[in-house]
């Protein structure tokens, strides 16, 4: 079969992340992250189709972490 878009949801509220994966997962290859700074490690070895990011979380802010 076709291979399935990736996306990257990146929030700090891990309920929040977990309830986009499983609405997504049979649709999209789906990875999650809690922090900016996870995300940043993730997208090191992997290449994303799509990244999705919430804006304010502790750390680093959503705009700060896409610019990465």
């Amino acid at each position: 079969g076709a291979r399935k878009a990736r996306v990257l949801f990146v929030d700090d509220e891990e309920r929040v992340v977990n309830a986009l994966r499983v609405i997504f997962r049979d649709t999209y290859d789906v990875e999650i992250a809690t922090s900016g700074e996870a995300a940043l490690e993730l997208i090191r070895t992997r290449r994303f189709h799509v990244i999705v990011s919430d804006q304010r979380m502790p750390g680093m802010l959503g705009v700060d972490f896409l610019r990465e």
